[in-house]
């Protein structure tokens, strides 16, 4: 979750979602497509929500754009007329027309549904994956340790389709396959290059991040590959953890300056470090932190206390049940409760029962 402020503080993920929007050109199918990439691979390394607090605002000034060619087009007068009934991003709902508001609909939820689906694609993507593995660990010590490594081979390419299925989806709800006016898109191509140059160079601080990040997922990933010996053979069982690969990075990110330091020396700049305390304080999610400790707490408490048990013997007509069956009924039951409460809650509280269970 530090790289995860790091990330944010230094405008990286930005410039990586308007990349790949610039790739995918502003047709509604493929700016839909670009958004949804970009919003799950950004939510495989940062919080779900963070994510989307950061794709909105990008995808709302391509609306506005694609609003002011509309009305240009239909009437080009109409473009220098100030609207007092704008909303805070500058659009009026009223004006929009029923087919372009059923697309941006689908625009929004998009990344909705994007950054939920890229927050299973890597073992710390979210709260839940974390729960899960942190349970594993300590009821089946003796058992293959989930790493890094087997989860994103594992849950990757699952991600990737759910991603797709949910374009197509999307597509059929909102978008439609007819053949569409095409007259605004090198309007909307120029926002978007506009707003890729205005980041300007990739600057040094950013340079380091991406080299951190980049470490940090080389770290993950190569603890235990299983296919090779990793870095974690080296050192006795149980020793090092996903966790001390991040702590590390963290750590250095709190001494390691944010500005060449060449450049500090000879033109006698300021020191100033890639993560200061004030950007963990504002940027760091503190809540995340309290509910996964919470998730932790609630999960040994339903396993101590006998609840899971006692839930495993009252479901225990369902062992006879085939194995397919079993996992769809635990997967509804789930899925039904994490419409009430937080996914890593829900985690923490199924993980003892249906192990009671099996």
């Amino acid at each position: 979750m530090v790289m995860a402020v790091a990330v944010e503080c230094s405008h990286f993920h930005e410039r990586i979602a308007l990349k790949i929007l610039n790739l995918t050109g502003p047709n509604p199918r493929r700016l839909m497509l670009g958004f949804q990439l970009s919003t799950c691979f950004i939510s495989l390394w940062i919080s779900n929500t963070a994510t989307a607090a950061m794709m909105v605002p990008i995808l709302m000034a391509v609306i506005k754009e694609l609003e002011r060619c509309r009305k240009s087009i239909a009437d080009p007068d109409s473009i220098l007329i100030e609207n007092n009934g704008e909303s805070e991003y500058g659009i009026e709902p009223s004006t929009i027309p029923t087919k372009e508001r059923s697309i941006y609909k689908g625009l929004l939820l998009s990344i909705c549904f994007s950054s939920s689906i890229g927050g299973f694609g890597t073992l710390t993507a979210t709260g839940s994956n974390v729960v899960f593995s942190g349970y594993l660990a300590k009821t089946f010590g003796s058992a293959p340790p989930v790493t890094y490594a087997s989860w994103i081979i594992w849950a990757f390419p699952q991600s990737f389709i759910v991603l797709i299925g949910s374009w197509v989806w999307l597509q059929l709800l909102f978008v439609g396959f007819t053949k569409r006016d095409n007259s605004g898109e090198a309007s909307v191509r120029r926002l978007l290059r506009k707003k890729y140059e205005q980041l300007g160079e990739i600057r040094y601080e950013e340079k380091s991040i991406l080299f951190m990040f980049l470490t940090l997922v080389l770290l993950w990933f190569f603890r235990h590959p299983n296919f090779m010996k990793g870095w974690g053979d080296f050192f006795r069982a149980d020793f090092v953890t996903d966790g001390t690969a991040a702590m590390t990075m963290a750590l250095l990110m709190f001494f390691l300056p944010a500005d060449n330091p060449l450049t500090i020396f000879k033109k006698g700049g300021i020191y100033r470090p890639l993560m200061t305390w004030k950007m963990m304080k504002d940027k760091f999610a503190w809540g995340t932190l309290l509910l996964l400790g919470g998730g932790y707490a609630m999960g040994e408490g339903v396993e101590v206390s006998g609840l899971s048990t006692l839930i495993g013997k009252k479901m225990s007509s369902m062992e006879s049940l085939p194995e397919w069956l079993f996992i769809a009924i635990a997967c509804l039951l789930v899925i039904f409760v994490t419409e009430f409460s937080s996914n890593v809650a829900t985690a923490a509280m199924f993980l003892p029962m249906v192990d009671s269970m099996v």
